[in-house]
């Protein structure tokens, strides 16, 4: 056991390791105790009885960074009005709430009033020892994309005894191969700085697509191997995924629209289904053995910045990639449509956000 106080080894803690106490708390309690993760934000759901037998239904959304502001909060206390269950905020770490947004009935637990709740519920041995069960094993998790596959290791790692005859050895041959690496570094720093050009400015960006248009006709049409879209040539309401025509016409679809991120984020589940457009900015993007995809920012905010993320995704080889005439680079701004499918799954370094199944997407002039 490390000297950290209760109050400071929880204040450390990031919020799917938080979420685990408060869950471990409820446990003690004899109530029914879940973390679930809907959009960005982490919760714990617990449900038991009172002494008196009523029954109780908690809902703690756990944070270890952050602002939640008055709009957040707002939806929160809906939502758990809405579901019948008791408000409670967890704020960790770097975590606050705005000083507008603190609301009447919202029960806020900050890292010493959590250490008061693990004390009184008799948990502090088993929490102490989830902290030392996450800083043993966190070197252990195979680290995964988005997509839940695992990344392979490199395989260079090198042990820290290495004798002075392997590193002349590792030198001897950085300066053989140093020319080349020279070379290769201009050429790529050229072909950046070129590629940035490009994609600051619209007219090259459309003078580029221009110029490359003649070519597509020259390109034969690969086959995906799939068969025909369920949707036929409409939009429907249902599950299935539908057809939009034309991925790079821009047309805009009657039925499908841009849910508002906050809503979308609190219960991406309950949309799922539902048809969608969105308009952004590429953040990253992605490719899987058998998907590709982009994190796409969705919200513009002020001097040309945008936020909330939502996982864009596609099957690999079905990308539209005879269709689509430009290339989705971060930065590029970009229209999709298509469905909401939930959620992606969290990991240790990335939090859960809305998920796009995707069967339209353009390009959208800056």
């Amino acid at each position: 056991m490390n000297g950290r106080s209760l109050r400071e080894m929880l204040d450390r803690r990031p919020d799917t390791e938080a979420g685990r106490v408060v869950r471990r708390i409820w446990l003690a309690r004899g109530y029914e105790a879940a973390v679930r993760f809907s959009g960005p934000d982490l919760y714990v759901e617990a449900r038991g009885r009172t002494d008196e037998g009523a029954t109780r239904r908690i809902r703690a959304w756990v944070s270890s960074e952050g602002t939640i502001d008055r709009r957040r909060m707002r939806a929160f206390v809906n939502a758990c009005e809405r579901d019948d269950a008791e408000p409670h905020v967890v704020t960790l770490g770097t975590a606050q709430i705005a000083d507008d947004a603190h609301l009447p009935g919202v029960w806020e637990f900050d890292a010493s009033r959590l250490a008061v709740e693990v004390r009184d519920a008799g948990v502090e041995a088993a929490v102490r020892a989830l902290e030392a069960e996450a800083e043993s094993t966190a070197e252990e998790d195979a680290s995964e994309n988005w997509f839940g596959e695992p990344v392979e290791d490199d395989g260079d790692s090198e042990d820290d005894d290495e004798t002075d005859e392997e590193e002349l050895t590792r030198r001897d041959a950085a300066r053989i191969t140093g020319k080349y690496v020279v070379g290769g570094l201009v050429t790529y720093l050229f072909v950046e700085s070129l590629s940035d050009a490009v994609r600051a400015s619209p007219e090259l960006r459309r003078t580029v697509r221009e110029a490359t248009t003649p070519l597509w006709s020259h390109v034969p049409a690969m086959p995906s191997g799939e068969g025909a879209s369920d949707g036929g040539g409409g939009v429907g309401t249902g599950t299935g995924t539908p057809d939009y025509g034309n991925p790079t016409s821009g047309e805009r679809v009657e039925n499908a629209t841009a849910i508002p991120y906050d809503e979308l984020a609190a219960d991406a589940a309950a949309n799922a289904g539902r048809n969608v457009r969105y308009e952004g900015v590429v953040r990253s993007t992605v490719e899987g053995v058998t998907e590709r995809g982009v994190r796409l920012a969705v919200t513009p905010g002020p001097n040309g910045s945008w936020s909330d993320e939502i996982a864009c995704r596609w099957p690999s080889g079905r990308l539209y990639e005879d269709a689509v005439r430009f290339r989705l680079l971060e930065g590029e701004r970009i229209r999709v449509w298509g469905v909401v499918r939930g959620a992606t799954e969290a990991t240790r370094t990335e939090r859960s956000i809305p998920l796009v199944e995707v069967v339209g997407i353009a390009s959208v002039e800056s």
